[in-house]
């Protein structure tokens, strides 16, 4: 089990495409996908994954390491993911988050709330 990032950790440029990332698990920050640079998601699902450490969040996906962290998801599914406290779905520290068509739903606690930094067209 990592820290960060339990499906997988980016600290660079990177794309995932038609891919599912699924039943991962981190201790603090992204169960399925942490991020401190530059993330796209295109057309893939974020589902089934785990921030389980007592400080535990984004479940689905964390975005941080300062303003310069930048997640985009583009006709993508962030679902079902869950974290020790809020967030479950997507935690966005002082970077930012975008979501072009993409759904995030059903995570737990919840599914943006939470976050230092809003993520614009998240409910809950």
């Amino acid at each position: 089990m990592t820290r960060n990032g339990g499906g997988l950790a980016n600290d660079g440029d990177m794309t995932i495409a038609q891919s599912s990332i699924t039943q991962n698990t981190a201790l603090e920050k992204g169960g399925g996908v942490a991020n401190d640079a530059t993330l796209k998601i295109v057309q893939s699902s974020i589902q089934h994954n785990e921030a389980s450490g007592p400080t535990g969040v984004g479940g689905g996906i964390a975005n941080f390491g300062g303003a310069g962290a930048t997640t985009t998801l583009t006709e993508s599914r962030v679902s079902d993911n869950t974290a020790t406290n809020a967030p479950g779905g997507i935690y966005n520290d002082t970077g930012s988050v975008a979501l072009l068509l993409s759904i995030v739903h059903n995570n737990h606690p919840t599914n943006c709330a939470g976050s230092p930094t809003t993520v614009p067209g998240c409910l809950g």
